[in-house]
């Protein structure tokens, strides 16, 4: 902030401002992942993930940035929260929307021992694998299958394609990430963090 301006902001006379194109960047700026060797997972509607590097690097299917010498590889994916609120919707249509309560209920059932594999393509997806006709498959479904197996397979089958990402930026640096920096309203999950 400018020294002279007028009354309120003079008292901020000197404070640092970050300024960004769009929530993403803000985020990971404020998760304070902006630094070689950090990863940032901003969970939120959707999955967006990325990895920074002080080393110019590409990798198939993810989006490279440079931020002045600060290389970002990753980006957006097309599922995350709003596939968990998909799955709350569908298991009780009537019932409450709240997403973040519905699936804390559905993950404190009883898991049957064969968990489920779910491919989370309600919509396609972006990174990594930019293809609008990729479609979700719950895989291992059987009749013993509850709930609480549908709950923790989305939330799995989402986190199992951050790792995808994860594991792709990380080749393409050469090294793994020191830190993992995680944010949005899904990160207030335990089980999902």
């Amino acid at each position: 902030v400018q020294a002279e301006l007028p009354a309120p902001f003079d008292r901020l006379a000197g404070v640092p401002v970050f300024c960004a194109c769009n929530d993403t960047w803000t985020a990971v700026a404020g998760l304070g992942a902006l630094r070689p060797g950090y990863a940032y997972n901003i969970s939120g509607t959707t999955e967006v993930l990325g990895v920074l590097g002080a080393d110019e690097a590409e990798a198939e299917g993810l989006i490279t940035v440079d931020w002045r010498g600060l290389w970002h590889l990753g980006g957006p994916s097309q599922n995350g929260a709003d596939t968990a609120s998909w799955l709350v919707a569908l298991l009780d249509p009537a019932g409450s929307h709240d997403v973040g309560e519905r699936i804390d209920v559905l993950l404190a059932g009883r898991r049957h021992p064969q968990p489920l594999i779910f491919l989370p393509y309600l919509q396609g997806e972006r990174v990594p694998y930019w293809n609008p006709n990729l479609r979700g498959a719950f895989l291992g479904l059987n009749r013993q299958h509850g709930p609480t197996d549908l709950a923790f397979a989305v939330l799995e089958g989402v986190a199992c394609l951050n790792r995808v990402v994860l594991e792709r930026a990380e080749a393409a640096l050469g090294r793994p990430v020191d830190e993992i920096r995680f944010g949005g309203g899904a990160a207030a999950n335990p089980a999902w963090a």
